[in-house]
């Protein structure tokens, strides 16, 4: 599975261009610190485009903008963050999917390798009116 990723934004919150990205806009892979904090709310999550230049291709990455359309809801203000970030390690990271599933493995740091505990977080399903 691809990581996902979103827009890289300037110091203006502002999409840096550049061509050599399909979208025409620089993106870079999701990370935690996107995933939890306030700073990234509302970002949009990009779906992984498929980079043929086939017409079924385009179709597909067509439809799948519409039906897994996703944003970051960042809850965790920057101390939180930066504690959050210390304590656990992102392993996997499911956002939405089409149905509203979303989950989230994390590891924590701070265990003994022998004894590593592991979280894992589920998000309650979210339908949404698909337009």
């Amino acid at each position: 599975n691809i990581p996902r990723k979103i827009y890289e934004l300037d110091s203006k919150n502002d999409k840096i261009k550049d061509k050599s990205y399909p979208r025409g806009y620089k993106e870079i892979e999701i990370t935690l610190e996107h995933i939890v904090s306030q700073n990234y709310k509302g970002q949009e999550v990009l779906i992984n485009l498929k980079q043929d230049n086939t017409w079924q291709s385009d179709l597909l990455n067509s439809l799948d903008k519409k039906t897994n359309f996703d944003k970051l809801n960042g809850e965790f203000g920057e101390i939180q963050t930066k504690n959050f970030l210390n304590k656990y390690d992102l392993l996997k990271h499911c956002p939405n999917t089409e149905s509203g599933f979303s989950a989230t493995l994390f590891k924590d740091t701070k265990a003994d390798s022998k004894d590593s505990e592991y979280i894992l977080s589920i998000r309650g399903t979210e339908y949404r009116k698909v337009a």
